[in-house]
């Protein structure tokens, strides 16, 4: 594999390049050299936000506000009965 930020800058024969292209921001490049395979980025994220199970932990742990709002019921009826406060410029 050969990075550079210049072209020319390694001798490769046309039908040596198997790929070649840029890295774009926020990109990411692994080359398994196990598998000899490119891996793209989009799998590679993939495998990443498969990694923690964020959806069953929101799941689990989201508290819904009507179960909130029962304890807070009284204090919120005595705000929204007093006046509401003008303002004034000075």
């Amino acid at each position: 594999m050969y990075m550079a930020s210049e072209v020319g800058v390694a001798n490769v024969g046309v039908d040596e390049v198997v790929q070649k292209g840029r890295l774009k921001p926020g990109r990411l490049l692994l080359v398994d050299t196990q598998r000899g395979v490119i891996v793209k980025d989009e799998i590679i994220k993939e495998e990443i936000a498969t990694l923690r199970p964020v959806a069953n932990w929101i799941e689990q742990e989201v508290s819904y506000v009507t179960y909130t709002c029962r304890f807070w019921q009284p204090f919120l009826l005595f705000a929204h009965s007093r006046p509401p406060v003008s303002h004034t410029r000075v």
